[in-house]
C-alpha cells in the first residue's frame, strides 16, 4: 500500500520551512503550551454486575498539549500534539495503551484549511459544542465503573459512542486527511478520508464530509461518515453514520439538539441517538445546564437525564456539580444514578519560537 501520511507531512513540512525562510514577507510565529485540567469526587448507585465503587475520585480526561503556528503571504502553517494525562487506565490494567489523543500538521489559505494526522472529526465535534456535560462523569451510561476511563470518551448518552468517544471510539481518527472550506454567507463544508494502513486483504478507505451555517446565533449542518473498516475495531464494520444538529446561542442562554442514525451491515440493524440539551445563565459567572438523551438499538438503548450547575471562580477555573439518572431498557446496562462535583481549570502558556 502507498504511505500517504509521510509524503504529505513532508510536503506541509517544506511549505513550512519555505514559509520561515523565504524574503519579502515578515512571518509571525507563536505558539504554546495548553491544558485542561479536570477532577471530580463521584457517587453513584449502580446496579449492574459489574457495578464497580459507589464513591470514586475521578480524573475526566485530562489533557495537555503543545501547539504552534507561522503565518507569511496569507498561509499558515500550524500542527499540535496533545496527550492525556493519566497514564494509568483503570479499565485495562497491564495493557499497553497510546495515550497520545491528537497530533496533526496543517496548512491554511484563502482556499480553507488542510490538515493531516490524528485529531478529531468534523462528526463528532459537532457533537462536543453542543454537550455541556461532555467529560464530565454525568455524561454516559452506567455507575463509575468506567468513569474515569478512556474507554469512555466523555460523549453524552444520546450520542453514538462509535463515533464519539475520544479513544476506543471514532472522535479521534490517525491518517485522517481533512479539508474544511472558507465561510460562504455562514455555510462552510468540510470533507475527510482516513486512510486504511491495516494491510489486510480486504483494505479499505473511510470518508466522511458535511456542511453547517453559522450565523447570528444560530448554528445548524449535517454530518456523514462511511466507516468500511478502514482502521479495524476502531471503526467497526461496514457502519454509515449520518448527524443532523441544530443550536441557538445568546449571550444568557442557548439550546440544541443532536440526532444521529448509524446504519449498520450483516443484519445488524440501525441505531437512532437523540440528545437535547440547554442551559441559562442565572448569574454572570454562574449557569445551570440540562440534557436528555435518548437511544434505540444501540447496547445502552434506553432514556437518561442530566441537570448540573457550573460556576467560574475566575476565568478558566470551573467548577460544577451535576447529577444524571439512566433509565434502562436492556439487562445488561441496569438502571444507574450518579452524582458528581468537580473542577476544571484551563491554561495557554504562550510563546514566540525563535527565529
Amino acid at each position: 500500500m502507498l504511505n500517504y501520511g509521510r509524503p504529505l507531512a513532508t510536503a506541509i513540512a517544506a511549505v513550512a520551512t519555505a514559509l520561515m525562510s523565504g524574503t519579502g514577507f515578515a512571518a509571525e510565529s507563536k505558539g504554546a503550551l495548553y491544558g485542561d485540567l479536570r477532577l471530580s469526587l463521584d457517587w453513584a448507585d449502580d446496579n449492574s454486575a459489574a457495578r464497580g465503587p459507589t464513591w470514586a475520585a475521578t480524573d475526566n480526561n485530562s489533557i495537555w498539549g503543545v501547539k504552534a503556528s507561522t503565518a507569511r503571504g496569507g498561509l499558515t502553517v500550524f500542527g499540535a500534539y496533545e496527550r492525556f494525562i493519566d497514564s494509568d487506565d483503570p479499565s485495562i490494567p497491564g495493557v499497553p495503551v497510546e495515550f497520545t489523543r491528537q497530533a496533526y500538521l496543517g496548512l491554511t489559505s484563502f482556499c480553507g484549511t488542510i490538515k493531516f494526522g490524528r485529531h478529531s472529526t468534523a462528526y463528532a465535534d459537532a457533537g462536543r459544542k453542543i454537550d455541556p456535560f461532555y467529560n464530565t462523569v454525568a455524561s454516559g451510561a452506567g455507575g463509575l465503573a468506567s468513569a474515569g476511563s478512556i474507554l469512555r470518551g466523555g460523549n453524552s448518552h444520546g450520542t453514538s459512542s462509535p463515533f464519539n468517544a475520544d479513544f476506543l471510539g471514532s472522535a479521534i481518527v490517525a491518517n485522517h486527511l481533512a479539508y474544511q472550506s472558507p465561510s460562504f454567507l455562514g455555510f462552510s463544508a468540510n470533507a475527510a478520508l482516513f486512510l486504511d494502513e491495516t494491510q489486510t486483504a480486504d483494505q479499505d478507505h473511510d470518508y466522511g464530509g458535511g456542511l453547517e451555517f453559522n450565523g447570528s446565533g444560530v448554528t445548524a449542518g449535517v454530518q456523514f461518515l462511511d466507516a468500511n473498516g478502514a482502521n479495524g475495531a476502531t471503526w467497526g464494520t461496514d457502519v454509515e453514520a449520518l448527524r443532523a444538529y441544530a443550536g441557538y446561542a445568546h449571550s444568557r442562554f442557548g439550546a440544541s439538539a443532536s440526532w444521529e442514525r448509524l446504519d449498520r451491515a450483516g443484519g445488524a440493524g440501525n441505531a437512532d441517538f437523540l440528545m437535547v440539551s440547554g442551559w441559562y445563565g442565572v448569574l454572570e459567572h454562574t449557569r445551570i445546564a440540562a440534557s436528555f438523551g435518548l437511544e434505540n438499538e444501540s447496547g445502552t438503548e434506553g432514556d437518561s437525564l442530566r441537570v448540573g450547575v457550573f460556576h467560574d471562580v475566575v476565568e478558566n477555573f470551573t467548577v460544577w456539580a451535576a447529577a444524571r439518572r439512566y433509565n434502562e431498557r436492556v439487562a445488561a446496562n441496569p438502571d444507574a444514578d450518579v452524582a458528581t462535583v468537580g473542577v476544571s481549570y484551563k491554561f495557554s502558556l504562550g510563546f514566540v519560537p525563535p527565529q
